[in-house]
């Protein structure tokens, strides 16, 4: 796929497009001045400057990592990962080390998960089973508590708000006050 820079007036700036790294699973530009992709099929990420240059290319393999099927940027210039090998989050830092793990997260919860997609937002890692909710991590990898949202394949975060879509509307659940709100349009 290709990922493209708009400015303000919809003009298209730059663009990148690498057909080794085969389909997009995942996009996140939640870091200042860098773009963040992950590639599930050929255990990859990519992450991109402002020009859309390519900064950093990693396979997930030279890690010692052979089953990441969740990536996304942290704010420290890392890397959360979850491995379906051993079931686990990993941190990886900016050296490429892991620094962080879970534990198998299915003996620590008492259940299976499946999970379908990852992020970071305010020293928090959120973990989205569509099954279970959002499982929500510290920022060493240890269980928090879960968030009783059912169903999200996609949601997004900015400070205390998720973000999602229920039956075609936009809602915010305020995670401090566990409420829900639907946004109405004027």
């Amino acid at each position: 796929g290709e990922v493209s820079k708009y400015n303000n007036m919809g003009i298209k700036q730059q663009s990148y497009k690498s057909s080794l790294n085969g389909e997009i699973s995942s996009i996140s530009a939640h870091i200042p001045l860098e773009v963040f992709i992950f590639y599930k099929n050929n255990n990859r990420f990519v992450v991109l400057d402002n020009t859309m240059s390519e900064k950093t290319s990693v396979n997930f393999e030279s890690l010692g990592l052979t089953q990441v099927t969740l990536a996304c940027p942290s704010y420290d210039k890392g890397i959360w990962v979850y491995d379906s090998f051993d079931l686990q989050l990993k941190k990886i830092d900016n050296n490429f080390n892991i620094v962080h793990k879970s534990g198998n997260i299915p003996s620590l919860l008492g259940f299976e998960i499946n999970p379908v997609s990852l992020l970071e937002s305010d020293d928090k890692i959120y973990l989205n089973d569509p099954e279970y909710g959002i499982l929500v991590f510290d920022i060493y990898g240890n269980y928090y508590s879960t968030i009783p949202l059912k169903g999200l394949m996609k949601f997004d975060l900015r400070s205390d708000r998720l973000y999602y879509t229920d039956e075609k509307k936009l809602k915010i659940y305020n995670i401090k006050n566990q409420s829900d709100e639907v946004l109405e349009a004027d």
